[in-house]
């Protein structure tokens, strides 16, 4: 009877083929009557993959997955010297099953601290080593304990112990059902592994999707552009250079949402923060006019805070391969003009515009030839079709 069963358990995990973590706690729930059963008086399946921090640094540890007592404990898989720590951690160093019991058949806890008097019955060995018989059975009872490498195809990950309250004698017919028990629990453990790997990694795939969702809007078409400037105070034939060439040359590849900031410094209205929000790429001439002054210029407080708030929506938009590279282009006048920007802004991006020295008119030939290069080099940049 113990061999179909071994059989028909073998048979489910070799059709199975997905296992979650409600199937996996109906196998550990089977799993733990046929433990009593089987006279089993604790049980601990360790997996490896993990790491213990301590004063030398980071060790590397079998972690608990599951356990007689729910314990989430982790064991050091060696000790200082390098040698396996107990002979459960030697039976997964070595990918070795051991089977031990004491020479008198008594308690295994008597050889707690030495092999002396302990038996490997497992065919094959050469001897235990110099090991701690490390046992957790409640009230000591343990008189088998059996350690299982737990591998499947060429992955070898983990050690399942099971303590028995018996003086256990190996056979051929023992060995066979341990070795087809720890293969069949081996590829169950493996598909719930990666199951529960395929899931996180589909959430946090999910989770990028909804962190780039906003900039989708242009999936279907042009992408937008936003154009932020002064209402009254900045330079005319600037921005009608600017739109013109939007309008015309680039009209395939943009559509242009101009917005000249007419609110008291710092406010900022709904409509502008939603065509942040929407925009691909930005472009914001940041100069005024002097009232005073025709020939001096200044940074408009509300310009520099779109294009501040622009800059940061994207940066936490964008991804790694192009967090680098700005989405906005500044239009500034000169530093003679207008003194130096309070923070640095783009990078090289910036585009100054050029003025006759003695009429202080705008070159709109050079500066609409540098506006064309500033604009094919962000979408080069960043990749643009």
């Amino acid at each position: 009877m113990a061999e179909e069963w071994l059989r028909r358990f073998q048979d489910f995990s070799r059709t199975v083929d997905f296992v979650d973590d409600a199937i996996f706690d109906d196998v550990k729930d089977l799993l733990e009557k046929a433990f009593d059963e089987w006279r089993i008086c604790f049980f601990r399946v360790l997996m490896s993959g993990h790491s213990i921090r301590t004063s030398a640094g980071n060790v590397s540890a079998l972690r608990t997955i599951w356990s007689e007592d729910d314990s989430q404990i982790d064991f050091h898989i060696t000790d200082d010297a390098g040698a396996a720590s107990t002979l459960t951690t030697y039976a997964f160093l070595h990918c070795k099953e051991i089977w031990i019991t004491a020479e008198d058949g008594g308690k295994l806890s008597k050889h707690i601290q030495s092999p002396h008097g302990l038996i490997d019955q497992w065919p094959g060995h050469d001897g235990l080593p110099a090991l701690p018989a490390y046992t957790e059975s409640p009230g000591e009872a343990a008189r088998t304990l059996l350690a299982l490498p737990l591998k499947y195809g060429s992955r070898f990950f983990g050690v399942m112990s099971l303590e028995f309250n018996d003086a256990l004698p190996i056979s051929s017919r023992a060995r066979s059902s341990a070795t087809m028990f720890s293969r069949s629990l081996a590829r169950i453990i493996w598909l719930h592994e990666t199951n529960e790997t395929q899931v996180n990694d589909s959430k946090d795939a999910i989770e990028q999707l909804h962190h780039g969702l906003q900039s989708t809007a242009h999936a279907f078409r042009r992408r937008r552009i936003f154009l932020a400037s002064s209402a009254e105070e900045s330079d005319g034939p600037v921005i009608a250079t600017i739109k013109a060439i939007l309008e015309s040359e680039f009209k395939d590849d943009f559509e242009l949402d101009y917005w000249a900031e007419e609110s008291a410094s710092g406010g900022i209205n709904d409509h502008v923060r939603s065509a942040i929000a929407a925009a691909e790429f930005g472009i914001c001439y940041l100069s005024e006019q002097v009232s005073d002054n025709p020939r001096r210029y200044e940074d408009n407080p509300n310009v520099l805070f779109e294009a501040g708030m622009f800059q940061m929506l994207h940066q936490m938009r964008d991804s790694a391969s192009d967090a680098d590279a700005a989405r906005w282009i500044p239009v500034r006048e000169s530093s003679a003009l207008t003194g130096p920007l309070p923070f640095d802004i783009a990078g090289d991006r910036k585009l100054s515009v050029p003025r006759d020295p003695e009429t202080y008119e705008v070159d709109t030939e050079k500066f609409a030839q540098d506006f064309k290069t500033a604009i094919h080099a962000l979408m080069v940049a960043l990749d643009v079709d």
